[in-house]
């Protein structure tokens, strides 16, 4: 076993989650049907957002969150900071 694993573990769950889930855009697709009747992915430019803008966007996102956690707790930290001071962050302990 490497012994960097719980460094690498410390950084994914201090750093680098928080950077995917509040920061990154992706593209979520939409299942469109074709004339063949075969299901399409299309991705649109409207729906690229972040996981949680997308968690946020669900009708029933509230009911996917832990106990005790709420979008008004969520707003609060992934405010506190900018995209551009995260991924400087990011930067700083990528060199570590």
């Amino acid at each position: 076993m490497s012994l960097r694993a719980p460094l690498v573990n410390e950084f994914n769950q201090q750093h680098l989650d928080y950077y995917i889930n509040f920061r990154r855009p992706c593209f979520f697709p939409e299942t469109r049907i074709d004339n063949e009747g075969k299901q399409r992915m299309i991705y649109r430019h409207d729906n690229m957002m972040t996981p949680y803008e997308n968690l946020k966007s669900l009708p029933s996102g509230q009911d996917h969150l832990k106990a005790g956690v709420s979008f008004e707790i969520l707003e609060k930290l992934a405010h506190q900071i900018s995209d551009n001071q995260e991924a400087d962050q990011l930067l700083f302990m990528d060199g570590l």
